[in-house]
């Protein structure tokens, strides 16, 4: 569409160059326009089906590339420029999107820039001069069936793409559903059972007003298990296929993921301390907050290194859990800052400590009952 059509038309069809230039430089528009409304489409029906739809179009677009481009007037070049760079732009959108899900995080960027490269210098190098035979041995009509030829492989290529999409689009939505979890948890109210001994009756609305930082401690809370989610996703791809509950009781009882048990302790003692202890104190937040922010950065001595060991690498090289812990960390920065007194701050460490002992054997007791 730009190389062959330039040549040809200033050639064969006696065009002038720059005249032919301003109808490509039009055709350019359409080109960039459709990038954004391709990636936009591509967001709501996936990437394959949006590259199937525009590989479609130009099959179509082969029928009338004779027609439009030797039509002998102004009108229909400029249609013929714009209709195929219109083309163009509908697979440029989600293109680096489906190259890029081709390959595991450790070599995305690799494997994405060679595929695209390799591609053109292989393959779209030898469009022009291909089309440039055809045409004129053949006549242009053959450049149309030549491009339409193309078509098929390009849809053959599609379908033996590995279908990630609805494995992405069930991780958007848990998010979203944890999201709107988090956002309607502190306007829940929730019944006390018989065995919640010593937690107050009153509603969490009203323990909220008294203790504002606990809507605080919740969204820090969905914050985490977003960076625990993000993890999973990240970790799952290298680890062998397993049902919901396999996958489950791997992560809490199998050596191989005893790594991420820091974090999702983490998280199951401050849902604890939300569900099961509505007096907890502006100090022991604080105390919450410095744990999880130390845990996450490995600023506390000794450093979870097992933990880091692993999770560092995914946050160079995962976006989502780049993402994940950005929003963790902006959640854990509205908690109260911790007392400037070491005594005090040591002190409150300790009562969390505690309250976090209290309530693992608590739990384990209403288990065991």
């Amino acid at each position: 569409m730009t190389v062959f059509s330039l040549g040809w038309g200033t050639s064969a069809l006696g065009y002038t160059r720059a005249r032919f230039l301003i109808w490509q430089m039009i055709g350019v528009l359409f080109f960039a326009l459709m990038i954004p409304v391709s990636a936009a489409i591509a967001d709501r029906s996936g990437r394959k089906a949006m590259l199937g739809a525009a590989t479609a179009g130009i099959i179509a677009f082969g029928a009338v590339f004779q027609p439009l481009f030797g039509s002998g007037t102004a009108l229909g070049v400029v249609a013929f420029l714009c209709l195929g760079l219109t083309l163009m732009g509908l697979t440029y959108g989600p293109l680096g999107t489906a190259l890029a899900e081709l390959f595991p995080t450790p070599v995305r960027y690799t494997g994405a820039s060679l595929a695209f490269n390799l591609a053109g210098i292989l393959g779209a190098s030898v469009a022009p001069y291909a089309a440039s035979w055809l045409a004129t041995n053949y006549g242009l009509a053959y450049v149309g069936c030549y491009l339409s030829a193309a078509g098929p492989l390009t849809l053959v290529a599609l379908l033996l793409i590995p279908a990630r999409e609805r494995q992405r689009g069930a991780q958007r939505s848990a998010c979203r559903a944890a999201q709107r979890g988090s956002n309607m948890r502190g306007k829940r109210r929730r019944i006390p059972s018989p065995t919640d001994v010593g937690v107050a009756s009153r509603p969490r609305n009203d323990m909220s007003s008294d203790h504002p930082w606990l809507e605080d401690l919740r969204e820090c809370s969905a914050a985490l298990q977003a960076v625990l989610g993000a993890v999973l996703e990240a970790e799952r791809q290298f680890a062998p296929p397993a049902s919901p509950l396999e996958r489950l009781h791997q992560i809490t009882n199998s050596p191989e993921w005893a790594w991420l048990q820091p974090l999702y302790r983490l998280i199951a003692d401050v849902d604890h301390a939300l569900a099961y202890a509505g007096d907890l104190p502006a100090s022991e937040t604080a105390a919450i907050g410095a744990h999880a922010r130390e845990l996450l950065s490995g600023s506390s001595v000794p450093a979870e290194q097992a933990f880091l060991s692993h999770y560092r690498p995914l946050l160079q090289t995962d976006p989502a859990v780049a993402m994940a812990h950005a929003g963790a960390l902006r959640a854990l920065r509205a908690l109260p800052p911790e007392a400037a007194n070491e005594a005090e701050r040591l002190h409150a460490r300790h009562q969390w400590n505690e309250r976090r002992r209290f309530l693992r054997a608590g739990q384990r007791g209403r288990t065991a009952s």
